[in-house]
């Protein structure tokens, strides 16, 4: 066996070079900074939006049940919202793994952004098309993503 197969990555220098292997790692696609506003907007947009139906729901329907759920709602999604604008002034964390077999998202996975899952060392990301050309179920993957929602800012491949 080749010592790279062996090495687990975990000891990267900031220019990405393994200090175990020697390994390199190269960048394959970065995500587009709107694309990682996507969500804090969307986010935000919904907690809006609930805020406006808890207060239809209360002045037209009378019904305080509605307007408690429309606010919690919209708490959840402004609380959302401006936890996604701090993560972005946050160190991001990278993962460090083989790429597995990649999937369509689910059908219930609301707050993706991106139609295609590619699991790595455990943890599933969004990917979409452009991603998904330059991936091989198999390659040893760096993985740049933020903190919380766990959206991938950046991927390399170990040459």
């Amino acid at each position: 066996m080749h010592p790279r197969d062996q090495c687990f990555h975990t000891n990267l220098s900031p220019e990405l070079i393994c200090h175990g292997c020697g390994m390199r790692f190269l960048p394959i696609y970065e995500e587009t900074p709107f694309g990682l506003w996507i969500p804090v907007l969307r986010s935000g947009l919904l907690g809006l939006g609930f805020f406006f139906f808890a207060a239809y729901a209360s002045v037209q329907l009378d019904s305080l049940l509605f307007a408690a759920i429309f606010v919690s709602l919209a708490v959840f999604f402004l609380v959302r919202a401006i936890r996604s604008v701090t993560e972005k002034h946050i160190p991001r964390l990278l993962r460090v793994g083989a790429v597995g077999p990649i999937r369509p998202r689910g059908p219930f996975s609301f707050n993706a952004t991106k139609p295609l899952t590619p699991p790595v060392a455990g943890l599933r990301f969004q990917g979409d098309g452009k991603l998904y050309g330059r991936l091989i179920e198999g390659d040893v993957v760096v993985v740049e993503f933020l903190r919380w929602s766990r959206l991938p800012t950046a991927w390399y491949r170990g040459r």
